[in-house]
């Protein structure tokens, strides 16, 4: 059984049933240009690939599952994310706010660490290829096999290294580029916080030469937005990528860093829930050391919400002040 569920630059998506198992999957169904040259050897780059990414797994990615295909398409089989891309959850529902930008841009930030230290460049963040569950959590997709299925697709060229409103200039000024290309991850921000990326009333192709000319992004935020905020997107927007800060530094910025402190609460608040559930199929002897252990863990949850409260309390005295970071 299956649905199409979504369309993009490189074909459709359906969701699957397996009439075995009952498991929900998705599938991208591409279909081959047979006009374009040395196309077996594409797609055999591709299914090597997808075979590499296969095995790379974390909470922050989207699993690929593997591939198969055919002399008319191939099809790319992929976790399931039932909420959708956060493109689609914005036009439905409108933006998002800083507090909950702030939560996916940290999840992203993890998604894009584990992706560069797997020597993996993305090139192409932006909200349609960050895609979430149903409770809000949120990882990145479409990573890695983009030059390939640009040689064996009708895909424009722009979808090789990215799309043209968020492109790092690097990728257009030059063929030198690194991991911190996708640190214009500043432009998903404020995509996620207004609807639209930095550019958004400018043609595709004055973007480009915009993008190569200008010093700074021309975009526009919500009224009231934080400093940290201004600051984060300031540091991701550096034109020079070499002087950009790398994923796994920027998660220590403050605009993200509060995020911690509150997995943090919910880590203690599942830890304590499990006890509580283990308590009841244990013997008497075995209840009160776990009710010393959900004691302990409260405590704890008691000192990472102070944490939190006086960090809070620290933001609203420098309102208006600037927080350096480098």
């Amino acid at each position: 059984m299956r649905k199409k569920i979504g369309e993009g630059g490189f074909g459709k998506v359906y969701l699957y049933c397996d009439p075995n198992t009952s498991l929900l999957f998705a599938i991208k169904h591409i279909k081959l240009v047979q006009t374009k040259a040395n196309i077996s050897q594409f797609t055999d780059k591709l299914r090597n690939e997808i075979q590499i990414l296969s095995s790379i797994k974390h909470e922050r990615i989207v699993q690929y599952y593997g591939c198969e295909e055919s002399k008319e398409e191939v099809l790319i089989f992929l976790e399931y994310m039932p909420g959708g891309s956060l493109y689609d959850h914005m036009h439905d529902f409108g933006p998002f706010n800083e507090a909950v930008t702030r939560t996916m841009t940290r999840q992203i930030l993890q998604g894009l660490a584990f992706l560069h230290e797997s020597n993996i460049i993305h090139r192409d963040i932006k909200a349609a290829n960050i895609l979430r569950d149903t409770v809000g959590n949120v990882k990145v997709t479409d990573f890695g096999v983009s030059k390939q299925l640009t040689s064996i697709t009708e895909a424009g060229p722009h979808t090789t290294v990215g799309s043209f409103h968020w492109l790092a200039p690097e990728i257009i000024t030059s063929d030198n580029y690194g991991k911190n290309v996708d640190l214009c991850l500043g432009c998903t921000v404020v995509e996620l916080l207004t609807t639209r990326p930095p550019f958004a009333d400018i043609e595709p192709i004055q973007v480009i030469l915009k993008i190569a000319s200008c010093k700074h992004p021309e975009y526009t935020l919500p009224k009231v937005t934080s400093e940290n905020l201004r600051e984060f997107l300031n540091i991701t927007f550096k034109k020079d990528w070499n002087a950009r800060t790398s994923a796994l530094k920027l998660l220590e910025h403050p605009f993200v860093e509060v995020c911690k402190t509150l997995e943090e609460i919910e880590r203690k608040d599942r830890e304590i829930n499990k006890l509580k559930e283990q308590k009841v199929c244990k013997a008497s002897g075995e209840i009160v050391k776990k009710d010393r252990e959900i004691i302990m863990l409260k405590e704890e949850k008691e000192i990472l919400l102070r944490a939190l409260a006086r960090y809070r309390s620290r933001l609203n005295d420098r309102k208006g002040q600037k927080t350096k970071f480098a």
